[in-house]
Order: structure tokens, then sequence, then C-alpha cells
């Protein structure tokens, strides 16, 4: 397991409109997990296939019960961040 890393106060998160640029990679995996928090789905990104923003547009669109999504690095398995569904 590798190291978690908190903010001693709230920092509100990210709140850019795409995946922070710092946080991409080459190989990535998207995790689908419904509101109970069971896996529902998931998708490969193997550097070049699609973007993360249009992998995690995929991943809500093929999974309507998804309610949130796990981006993890492929190579170490290592959590990076989870996305939630936005209500329109």
């Amino acid at each position: 397991m590798g190291p978690v890393f908190v903010h001693p106060e709230d920092c509100g998160g990210w709140q850019g409109d795409t995946y922070p640029d710092a946080m991409r990679g080459e190989q990535r995996v998207l995790r689908a997990y419904s509101a109970a928090g069971n896996i529902v789905g998931g998708l490969l990104l193997n550097g070049g296939d699609m973007t993360i923003d249009e992998g995690l547009a995929e991943v809500y669109r093929r999974n309507p019960e998804a309610a949130v999504v796990h981006v993890r690095s492929v190579v170490y398995g290592c959590f990076h961040a989870e996305t939630r569904r936005t209500a329109h």
C-alpha cells in the first residue's frame, strides 16, 4: 500500500472541468461503482485509446447505475481520484 495524502483543512477538491493534467498518465483503469459500493463496470485506458475525460464519459454512459468512478494507475494500482456522477 502506498501513501495517502490528506489535507489538514478542507481544500474543496479539484474544481476544473476536466481531469487535472498533472494526474494524467500512459495507462489508467477506470473502475465504476454503484451507490451501494458494488463494482458495476470499468475501462482500461492504454495510452492513446482515448483521454481520461472521454473514458470517464464513456464509463458513465455505459453504466447508468454508476454513481462514482475511481481512476487508478494500471502498473501499481494506485488510487488517483474519485469522480461522481452529476445530475443534469
